[in-house]
């Protein structure tokens, strides 16, 4: 008669399971992934210099700016990114597909040397529907530009400066720009280095 050893079976299953895991290797799963600045066409970076006369002891609101705003400002249904920037110039990237940028600062009427971007928004303002980009600007006090920007959209990649015509040419200590809903419908949102708002009629 035969006798078959149960517990040795199962200690030979064992060990073959073992081993077959060990084979398996484990793949990390990343949310995000670092593209290159060759390969996406981005090339961004809000750097700040401070000297002697202008520091965060001069200037309290020296590391308060800078900002981010994506929106489709030809409708092709491709994210586009404006940069805001402090000592350096404000960049606006045109979205090409598949991770690819384009920089058309210049070519869309946006590059302005000199100023102190402290927030940047894009919202349809005149309702043509093409987004338009209001920039909030600040700086040292007696500075030149400080005044708020609007560049409407021309629908052709080119933007118009025309926050004047729009009652939006503001000049002091702006941080950023919101449309918020209030009880008498919705309205810009002028936020102020000090947190103080000024409410603005969104026609």
């Amino acid at each position: 008669m035969t006798v078959t050893s149960k517990p040795s079976f199962v200690y030979i299953l064992i060990a073959l399971l073992l081993l077959s895991s060990c084979t398996v290797e484990e793949k990390e799963v990343l949310l995000f992934e670092l593209m290159d600045k060759e390969d996406t066409g981005i090339d961004f970076t809000n750097q700040l210099t401070y000297t002697e006369q202008f520091n965060p002891y001069t200037f309290r609101n020296f590391y308060n700016g800078g900002g981010v705003a994506l929106g489709d400002i030809n409708n092709d249904e491709l994210t586009d990114i404006f940069f805001a920037g402090n000592q350096v110039g404000n960049k606006l990237y045109l979205n090409k597909g598949n991770f690819e940028f384009e920089d058309i600062t210049e070519i869309a009427g946006l590059a302005v040397e000199n100023i102190w971007s402290t927030g940047v928004s894009m919202a349809d303002v005149n309702g043509d529907g093409l987004l338009d980009i209001y920039i909030c600007k600040s700086g040292p006090l007696g500075g030149e530009q400080r005044h708020n920007e609007l560049f409407i959209n021309n629908g052709d990649l080119t933007f118009t400066e025309m926050s004047q015509e729009y009652g939006l040419f503001i000049e002091g200590e702006i941080r950023d720009i919101k449309k918020i809903r209030t009880q008498e419908g919705y309205k810009l949102a002028v936020i102020r280095n000090n947190d103080s708002l000024i409410l603005l009629d969104k026609n």
